[in-house]
């Protein structure tokens, strides 16, 4: 990627990073719900082997 190539993607870069912050249901569903279902996942999973024969 030549320099002015990569200056665009910096730019699209900061455009997408203002709009999100500046939107806070983009926000929400940007920060919070990926968190959230980390923590699910991670509640839901169990490597404890039991029950077996």
């Amino acid at each position: 990627m030549n320099g002015g190539g990569f200056r665009r993607l910096l730019a699209i870069a900061r455009k997408e990073r203002l709009h999100i912050v500046r939107d806070p249901a983009t926000l929400f569903f940007a920060v919070f719900l990926p968190v959230l279902e980390l923590f699910m996942l991670g509640y839901a999973i169990d490597t404890n082997v039991r029950h077996v024969r």
